[in-house]
């Protein structure tokens, strides 16, 4: 995973779904919205983020995360049959295994 500085000294960790996907920067969200977004609890995307497939960010240590949503919306279409998408399915998609309309390649 890559860091990206952002202005006031907070870096962003920018996940694989981003880079593969050319994505550098946007607008962040805070983790309820995002996991609204996504379909998925909160917690579902801190695994993520830690795993380094999706970006994130903590404005002060101990904050919360962020989560940069242009990436949050390429991973919200890579559930399948209208379920949220699961970690297999982020990681078919990083391995351009599946092109992000919800059925694999």
């Amino acid at each position: 995973m890559s860091t990206n500085p952002q202005p006031g000294g907070r870096t962003a960790r920018i996940g694989l779904v981003a880079r593969v996907n050319g994505i550098w920067g946007g607008r962040w969200m805070s983790a309820d919205f995002a996991a609204k977004l996504v379909g998925v609890a909160p917690t579902r995307l801190a695994r993520w983020a830690k795993a380094g497939l999706i970006s994130s960010r903590r404005d002060e240590p101990g904050a919360r995360h962020r989560y940069l949503r242009p990436e949050l919306v390429i991973v919200s279409r890579l559930g399948v049959g209208g379920a949220p998408p699961d970690v297999h399915a982020l990681r078919r998609h990083v391995r351009g295994q599946d092109d992000g309309s919800g059925e694999p390649a």
